[in-house]
Formats: C-alpha cells, structure tokens, sequence
C-alpha cells in the first residue's frame, strides 16, 4: 500500500490494492467495489458528494474501515472532467482511438512517447 504523504489525505482505493490482499472474498469485494466507484464517477456532478458519502457510510457498516477512509477522501469531479469521463464510458474505442491517434501525431513530428 502506498502510504501517504504527510498532511495529504490517502490515495484512493485502487483495484491492484484490492487484490494484493488475495482470496476469493477480497477479489469479489474490489469487484464490487470497482463498481460502486464508476457509478460514483458516471453520476452527475451535482450528487457525488452524497452517494460518496452514501458509499463510505456502507463501507464502514460492512467493517471496510479504510477503504471507507478512502473513499471519503474522493474529490468530486468539475464538470469538464466529468464531461470526459462521461465520453470515456460511452465511446470508449472512439476515445482509445483518438489518444492512439494523437500518439501517432506527436511520434511522426518528433515528438517523444509519454514516459
């Protein structure tokens, strides 16, 4: 686990955090949880703040202390961002398509790949 830097909040729960733990119960709750937290981010802005705050108060009644400490640091998406993420899920080989495309660009003038 990574662990945070002084005076930061953690950093989310991650899926390879999840399944470091092993099991078959650990992979069937980060399954769970991985899907919680895209209808957290595909909800409208406007309710993040609640489900977030829905899903972290579930998370501690289900005795998922840190994970529900995790979660109640999550930031709420801006709109733009939201608007993207939005794109990602609905088009996503259009999106994959797009960056690959822009690769492709950035190599053929010289650019160097991302690191």
């Amino acid at each position: 686990m990574i662990e945070p830097r002084p005076g930061r909040p953690p950093p989310p729960p991650s899926a390879q955090d999840c399944y470091k733990r092993g099991g078959a119960e650990a992979a069937r709750r980060c399954a769970e949880l991985e899907a919680e937290l895209d209808d957290l981010y595909a909800a409208l802005p406007e309710s993040f703040i609640r489900a977030r705050n829905d899903l972290t108060q579930r998370l501690k009644q289900a005795g998922q202390i840190d994970g529900a400490a995790r979660v109640k640091q999550l930031r709420k998406p801006t709109v733009p961002v939201w608007a993207v993420n939005q794109l990602a899920g609905a088009l996503s080989d259009e999106v994959r398509a797009l960056l690959e495309a822009g690769e492709r660009l950035r190599v053929a003038q010289g650019g160097r790949p991302p690191r």
